[in-house]
């Protein structure tokens, strides 16, 4: 067989060209509208008086962007923090590696994940790759939305736990990228986050499809 290069045939009329923008736009896409916030406040609307949005209304609150990563080891495991006995919320449960948007980000939400994986793991720009939005929850304890991203990790889960930054977490947990597993891991919530159990989820339906998501989810 040979393969040759050749004029394109391809010569859409402008309702195709329209419609191929539109879709390139993103359309259907994520649109966020930020601005700043101080964490002298989260602390004490979201963090310990979530019942303010009820009361107040939702200008009350503080309502910080959150990040997680669903973060994929290079020997394929999906490589979550247990959390230490300083932290201000969720002592002990197990949490993605994560943190929030900062002022010197940028609005770089990407660029923000990486620098919150330098911090936690040592996990250089170079050593992160396939990184994309998998969507946004809510800790419905905390009422703040919390984006959760996808990262693959050039670094194996052993690597990853000689790396890690004990300030906030003081191990490396290990989630095996299996449909059983994840289920299984599902339905021990008391172990984990809110936010660690939608990473869960929505890391499973990036790996095994939407309609693993939907009968996983309607469960």
């Amino acid at each position: 067989m040979k393969c040759a290069r050749g004029e394109s045939s391809f010569a859409p009329p402008a309702i195709v060209k329209a419609e191929i923008e539109r879709v390139w736009a993103g359309g259907g896409g994520l649109s966020m509208v930020l601005s700043e916030v101080s964490y002298k406040s989260f602390a004490g609307t979201n963090m310990h008086n979530p019942q303010f949005a009820t009361q107040y209304g939702e200008t009350a609150m503080a309502n910080p962007l959150g990040m997680s990563v669903a973060l994929i080891s290079a020997d394929g495991f999906l490589a979550m923090g247990r959390r230490n006995e300083r932290v201000a919320y969720y002592p002990g449960r197990i949490h993605p590696f994560a943190g929030a948007l900062e002022p010197e980000d940028g609005l770089d939400v990407f660029g923000a994940v990486g620098r919150e994986l330098n911090e936690e793991l040592g996990l250089s720009a170079a050593e992160i790759g396939g990184m994309k939005c998998l969507g946004m929850a809510e800790d419905r304890g905390l009422a703040h939305p919390e984006l959760i991203c996808y990262a693959e990790a050039q670094r194996t889960l052993d690597d990853l736990r000689r790396r890690v930054d004990e300030t906030e977490h003081y191990a490396v947990v290990p989630i095996e990228v299996k449909r059983e597993v994840f289920e299984r891991e599902l339905g021990s919530a008391k172990l984990y986050t809110p936010i660690a159990l939608a990473t869960i989820l929505l890391c499973g339906r990036e790996r095994f499809g939407e309609e693993w998501f939907d009968a996983t989810f309607a469960a």
